[in-house]
């Protein structure tokens, strides 16, 4: 997160394919977890802020009702904040949207 501006590509002739993109390191890290699904449905976002404590609620009052919040130390997941995801939110979703019964959810990352 941070301020948006314009960003330099610098890459030699031969790595044609693989630029190095240079950016000011003054931005912060948030982590979105995603998860879709082979016929074109998504489970809503995800998002985990760098914050030490809480958030304010107002921050995020135009994002979907559907979407969940988290926060920790350095705006990555845990392993903590994974279990949270698949217990309230992953597996919650999913379980009335399968056209089949099963116990089992492939889950990649």
């Amino acid at each position: 997160m941070g301020l948006c501006a314009t960003a330099k590509v610098i890459t030699g002739s031969d790595r044609y394919a693989q630029p190095k993109l240079l950016q000011p390191g003054n931005r912060e890290w948030v982590t979105a977890i995603e998860a879709t699904n082979s016929t074109g449905w998504a489970v809503p976002s995800y998002v985990i802020f760098k914050a030490k404590k809480n958030v304010r609620e107002g921050w995020f009052d135009d994002l979907p009702d559907d979407w969940r919040i988290n926060i920790s130390d350095n705006g990555w997941t845990t392993d903590q904040i994974g279990l949270e995801w698949l217990k309230t939110h992953f597996i919650p979703y999913i379980n009335g949207r399968t056209p089949f019964v099963s116990a089992y959810r492939l889950v990649g990352a």
